[in-house]
Parts: C-alpha cells; structure tokens; sequence
C-alpha cells in the first residue's frame, strides 16, 4: 500500500466541513473521513511517540481537529512543489512551523 502524497491529502480535505464550516454540494463524507482520520493518526502518533518532546513541536492544548487541518492544508497550499511527498512528512513539516516550541 503506498503512502497518501500531498494531492491526494489535499483531495480528501479541501472541500469539507472542517475548512469551510458547511456542508458544500460537492460534500464527500468517506472523503472526510479519510482526511479526518489521516489528522488524527499523525497527531496521536506524534503525541504517543513523544516526537514532540524533542522540542522541534508543541502543540497547544486547545488544538482542534479543525484547526490542524486548516494548519496541514494551509501549509501543503504553500508548497506545492512538495505536492509528491507523503502526506505523514508534509503534516509533520507543517506542524514544525506553525507549533515551534519556544526556546
């Protein structure tokens, strides 16, 4: 099985309720649940495996599924020249720059 890129990420996200807080014509549920479920997978990972302790990510507490999706797409709209890599490094990369830990 090979890994979901950043098109496809950006496929399954782009046009649901979480980004556009409604429910568009063009709504896919299965396609929010795979961007719903693929957010929540590198989150939790990262949590668990203490990625984050490495102090290269701090999450804030009250982070919404909402707002990592925003974050996630938001970054991938900013690079897509980076469009080809798996949708785990370009989530991993934008939570690196929108959540820096202070040093």
């Amino acid at each position: 099985m090979a890994a979901m890129d950043g098109n496809e990420l950006l496929k399954a996200c782009i046009n649901h309720e979480f980004v556009n807080d409604y429910k568009d014509k063009d709504f896919d549920e299965f396609k929010l649940g795979i961007c719903s479920g693929f957010v929540d997978g590198v989150t939790e990972t990262m949590i668990v495996s203490r990625l984050a302790k490495d102090k290269k990510i701090c999450f804030p507490i009250e982070m919404t599924k909402n707002q990592a999706i925003r974050v996630i797409l938001h970054y991938i709209r900013d690079h897509p020249e980076s469009l080809h890599e798996p949708g785990t490094i370009l989530a991993i990369k934008a939570y690196e720059k929108a959540f820096p830990c202070e040093k």
